[in-house]
Parts: C-alpha cells; sequence; structure tokens
C-alpha cells in the first residue's frame, strides 16, 4: 500500500468514527465535512534557504438543520472529549438559533464529474529540487537585467487536501487535489529611484509551473516602472491590462452572489435579463475548468460542480447560488457553495470566475487606442465601494503613443464606477489570465478619469 493509500484508509476510518459520534444525536438532517491539508512553504533569499515549514491538520465540521435552524461545531482535535464538543455545539445551535428559509441539506447527486486536479508526483519531488527551482527563479531575476538590484522575495507554497463530505441523506462525496504557487518581488534600481517588481503564478501540476519565467517577468514589471511619470489628465481611453481587469473583476463578484441580491446588498437584484455590460462581454463562473485554482467535482455541500454563464453577451442571465438560496428563490443550486477551512459554515463564493476572452490580441488593443494609457497596476482595489462600485485607485503603467510604449507612468489616479467600466468596453482582448481563481483578458475602455495625485 502506498504512503498516499494509507492517508486515504486513515481518513476513511477517522470518518466512520465521527459518524458513530451522531448515532446518539436527534436531528432532521446532518452533515459531517472532514478535511487532512497538508503544506510546504519554502523562501529563498540570495540563493540561501530562508525558511523551510511543513504544517499537516485534520479538522473536521459539524453541521446540523433542525427545523431550518442552524447548529454548527468543528474540532481539529480528535479525542473522543473534543467530539463530543464539537457536536454538543452543533446540536445546540439545532435547537436554539432562529430558523432561516430555505435551509436545508442537498439530495446525493446521480454522479459527479470525472475532474483530476492532483498531482501524484508532487510528494516525490525531493526538497531540495524544489529548492533548486526557487533559487533558479531568483537567479532568472537577478541575471535579466544589470537594474534588478535584489530579490526581496521568492517563495514557493504547495498544497495536497483530502476531503470527505456525508450527510443525512445518503450523500458521501471524496475529493482530493494539489495546489503548488510561486511568487516573486524584485527591486528595480537607477540613480536614485527604485521601483519593485511583483509576481505570482500556480499550478495544480509541479510541472506545469515556469520558475525561471517567473523571475524574469518580475524583474521586467520593476525595471519597466523606472523612470515613470504624470500623464495628460482628464476623460481618456485606457487599456486595462489583464490583471487589473480581473482585479476589477474580483470587486463586483459579491454582486452575483445569490444572498447578497436577496438581502437588497447587490446592484444587480431585480435585473435579469437587463444588459448590464458591453455587448460582448460574457462572465463566466466555472467550478470545472481545467486545472482552474477552484475547480473540483462538486461543491462544499457536496452539489455537483458546473459552468454558470453570469452575463451572456452583456445581459444578466443568472446568479451563483448555494442549496438554501437556491431554495428560496425556487432555483438550482449552481454549485457555489464554498468554505474558507471547517472553521465556519459553507456559503456561496465564485469558483472559476472569468470574463470570456475576445478575438483581438495584446498589439491590437495598443494599436486600436493610439495614445492613451496603458494600466498595468492599480493599488488599493480593496477600497473600491462593493456596492456602488464607486473607485478612485493609484496606478502605475505606460503611455502609448503610436500604439507603442513612450514613457512609464506613476503618480496618478483612476476613478470611476466599476459597473459603468464593464458599459464602455470597446475591444476585448484574446490574453485571457487567471490570477489565482479570477481570470481576464485586457479590456479597451472607452474612457476613464485620469488625474495626478
Amino acid at each position: 500500500m502506498t504512503e498516499f493509500s494509507a492517508v486515504e484508509e486513515n481518513l476513511d476510518n477517522l470518518l466512520e468514527r465521527l459518524e458513530d459520534h451522531l448515532k446518539k444525536v436527534r436531528v432532521e438532517e446532518y452533515e459531517i465535512y472532514l478535511v487532512r491539508t497538508k503544506s510546504l512553504t519554502i523562501g529563498v533569499k540570495e540563493a540561501q534557504t530562508d525558511k523551510v515549514r511543513r504544517t499537516e491538520e485534520s479538522s473536521a465540521a459539524f453541521r446540523f438543520v433542525d427545523r431550518r435552524r442552524l447548529g454548527f461545531g468543528y474540532t481539529s482535535v480528535f479525542t473522543p472529549e473534543a467530539v463530543d464538543r464539537a457536536v454538543s455545539t452543533a446540536a445546540a445551535g439545532a435547537r436554539l438559533t432562529d430558523p432561516q428559509p430555505g435551509l436545508g441539506l442537498p439530495q446525493p447527486p446521480e454522479r459527479w464529474p470525472d475532474l483530476d486536479v492532483f498531482d501524484p508526483a508532487l510528494a516525490q519531488i525531493s526538497l531540495n529540487d524544489k529548492l533548486n527551482k526557487v533559487r533558479e527563479m531568483e537567479a532568472a531575476a537577478l541575471a535579466s537585467d544589470r537594474r534588478v538590484e535584489k530579490v526581496r522575495q521568492a517563495e514557493y507554497h504547495e498544497t495536497d487536501f483530502s476531503l470527505r463530505l456525508v450527510n443525512s441523506h445518503g450523500l458521501r462525496y471524496r475529493h482530493q487535489g494539489t495546489v503548488v504557487t510561486v511568487s516573486l518581488m524584485a527591486k528595480a534600481a537607477e540613480g536614485s529611484e527604485a521601483e519593485m517588481g511583483y509576481e505570482f503564478d500556480f499550478a495544480r501540476r509541479f510541472m506545469h509551473l515556469d520558475f525561471e519565467a517567473m523571475g524574469r517577468e518580475a524583474a521586467d514589471r520593476a525595471v519597466r516602472s523606472l523612470g515613470g511619470r504624470k500623464a495628460p489628465g482628464g476623460r481618456r481611453p485606457v487599456i486595462l491590462e489583464n490583471r487589473v481587469a480581473a482585479e476589477f473583476l474580483d470587486v463586483l463578484a459579491g454582486s452575483f452572489l445569490a444572498d447578497n441580491v436577496q438581502k437588497g446588498k447587490s446592484i444587480l437584484a431585480g435585473r435579469l435579463g437587463r444588459k448590464i455590460m458591453a455587448p460582448g462581454i460574457s462572465l463566466i463562473d466555472d467550478g470545472l475548468y481545467p486545472s482552474g485554482l477552484a475547480s473540483s467535482p462538486g461543491d462544499a455541500e457536496g452539489t455537483p460542480s458546473q459552468k454558470t454563464v453570469l452575463v451572456d453577451e452583456g445581459v444578466l442571465s443568472s446568479f451563483l447560488y448555494d442549496y438554501a438560496h437556491a431554495q428560496v428563490d425556487g432555483a438550482a443550486s449552481t454549485g457555489n457553495a464554498g468554505r474558507n477551512g471547517a472553521k465556519s459554515p459553507p456559503g456561496i463564493t465564485p469558483t472559476n470566475l472569468y470574463l470570456a476572452p475576445g478575438t483581438k490580441t495584446f498589439q491590437d488593443l495598443c494599436r486600436t487606442l493610439g495614445e492613451g494609457l496603458l494600466v498595468s497596476d492599480v493599488m488599493g482595489v480593496h477600497t473600491a465601494d462593493p456596492i456602488s462600485g464607486d473607485f478612485s485607485l493609484g496606478l502605475t503603467g505606460v503611455w502609448l503613443k503610436n500604439g507603442q510604449p513612450d514613457y512609464p507612468v506613476k503618480g496618478m489616479a483612476l476613478a470611476g464606477n466599476i459597473f459603468r467600466l464593464f458599459e464602455q468596453v470597446v475591444e476585448i482582448g484574446s490574453d485571457l489570465k487567471f490570477f489565482g481563481s479570477t481570470g481576464a483578458p485586457s479590456l479597451l475602455i472607452e474612457e476613464l478619469n485620469l488625474s495626478g495625485l
């Protein structure tokens, strides 16, 4: 029996013991969520090992529903006493909390989609080989340009997880996966000026990461910012680089969650079937996206994952649901129940959310713009109002002339409204890229307000 198989067997044995604890609990519906996570973090500085940290944790969550009352408890300690406390906490909540409309647990599906997001080779790669790859990433950054002085941060992180989910309706769901991420921050300097460049990438399999390309890209972003100055202000057309478009999309995501819509916390309430974005824009949430960071056969309640079109050619066509909020609207769950570990009940969350790419290359967008601003980074996107969509953010970028880079730009602010921004998209790039679980292509916007800081 392989080491991984042994881990899986132990997890199943643990689940069986937890189910035994529930035989004495009288409740209408119950759910057990059990997850084991192993992680490794590596840091390199000046070609030397800066940190190596390994962790392994198992935790279990109990969710009880009785007369639409929710009880919840969790534990990461599996003594009989600790499990009893977690079960008792959940049972008490199911007796004492207020009823919630639609609350309940799903029936088991006929099947879950096949989805392979586990890298069995990851555990076989030695720590030294992983360290060497991070050193190569750092070295590539330092060698890419004489102006790159140092690498402030070169890190690698991997997670190997396995979960079990069962409920009183006979649902029995299991899933395993791996995620590997790398990040690097480089400092470039010329004269008295210094700039930082940051890059991040992820994959489900170690072999799919390009460490050297990561280092070069982070260094290039730092070097490109040297010599930045202010650009002409006013209302002007701009190109949002794909990473910036994805950041704005992150802020917008909450407006598509059914719980926010039902609570009146979304500006999209009552607008199904109406145009909310520019023609040609399609916004998709896909829990089955190949190798996506949030891809899985099922969601955190065991509902099969699916592809949901939220905006179809500019028209609002759907919201995202978990089981309970779907019951309230008389809809079906879209498989968007998510958890942040086992310490809290599931809630609605996007999976792999992205804007469908267009046919225009990045160079096509630059040529169409002619003269104007390419926004390559924005600062403080989290300060944008998620309900109204209003924002005012510092930026860095490049001023284009005749579609070609003219000079780097900094000391400027970009202001507008995220909802109107997506209504003013003129061209959609073909360069779709995911930044975590959110992806976007570069976008040419009709006009946004630029001003000096």
